[in-house]
């Protein structure tokens, strides 16, 4: 079945994720409930709890089996991109890929692998949350060409970096090892 939506509420369908988007592509119904979609999205005005842009567009693959949702996607074109952790970091265009899966039972989530892509660096992601205790768990890596874009300070630099947090209530803990280049600041 060939599926033609527009202009589908994110907010409605994905919180906590808000925007509209377009989506064609190829829907398989594996009765009774599994699902498989694999097409091509164009969203507009996108919101997400710690960030947004103005324009995603790229290949996509949906698929449902049993209480399992899984997604990825290898080629994303982001347009105005923002973080919101970043508010020295100018709006860009990035590339990016995502994969991973959410447990409709228990919203557990797991990123397996997350790429973004532009002319200031590249970071990479992957972890999960446990919603029923709030745990968390995400580490990557990060290559900033132009600091520049991020704060006060010039230069290049790479860095690993993790994210924990053992419950809601838990304090959180940041981990961050990184090297600089030709690094400057006014400060």
């Amino acid at each position: 079945v060939v599926v033609d939506a527009t202009r589908l509420d994110l907010a409605l369908l994905a919180p906590p994720l808000a925007g509209l988007v377009d989506a064609k592509g190829d829907l398989t119904i594996d009765m009774p409930a599994d699902f498989s979609w694999t097409g091509d999205i164009a969203a507009t005005g996108l919101d997400w709890p710690s960030g947004s842009a103005a324009a995603v567009s790229g290949p996509v693959r949906v698929r449902k089996e049993g209480s399992i949702l899984t997604w990825r996607a290898s080629a994303l074109a982001i347009n105005g991109a923002r973080v919101d952790a970043l508010p020295d970091m100018v709006p860009g265009r990035y590339t990016g890929a995502t994969a991973g899966e959410i447990n409709l039972r228990t919203n557990a989530l797991d990123i397996y692998d997350t790429q973004l892509q532009g002319a200031a660096g590249s970071v990479t992601a992957r972890g999960g949350i446990a919603p029923r205790t709030g745990a968390m768990e995400f580490n990557g890596s990060a290559r900033l060409l132009r600091v520049q874009d991020f704060g006060p300070v010039a230069g290049a630099a790479n860095a690993r970096w993790s994210v924990r947090q053992a419950s809601t209530n838990a304090p959180m803990r940041i981990e961050v090892a990184a090297d600089g280049r030709e690094l400057t600041s006014d400060i």
